[in-house]
C-alpha cells in the first residue's frame, strides 16, 4: 500500500494511480431537441429519489412540456451520472 496524496482518501494499492476524474472519463452534454413534442414522455431520477446505497426509489414520467431542463438530458444504457 501507498499514500494516495489525497487524505480524505488514505492509503490506495501501491499498482493504483490517483488522477482527476475529467482525464479518465468524457461528459456528455447532449440534450433532448427544443423541437421535441411536447407530450414526448421523460423518465426522470431525481436525485432525491435514489438511496445512499445507490438503489432507485422513484422513477417520474413526465411529459417533454413539463420537464425541467435536467429532465431532458439524454443518458445512454451504462452511462455513470454525477450528481454535483
Amino acid at each position: 500500500m501507498k499514500d494516495s496524496g489525497v487524505e480524505w482518501i488514505g492509503e490506495i494499492p501501491d499498482e493504483w494511480t490517483v488522477i482527476p476524474l475529467k482525464y479518465t472519463a468524457k461528459c456528455n452534454n447532449q440534450v433532448l431537441s427544443e423541437q421535441t413534442d411536447g407530450d414526448t414522455q421523460i423518465f426522470y431520477i431525481d436525485i432525491g429519489s435514489v438511496s445512499s446505497d445507490g438503489n432507485i426509489l422513484d422513477v417520474q414520467t413526465l411529459s417533454f412540456e413539463e420537464a425541467p431542463s435536467r429532465a431532458r438530458r439524454v443518458v445512454y444504457e451504462n452511462d455513470t451520472i454525477i450528481s454535483r
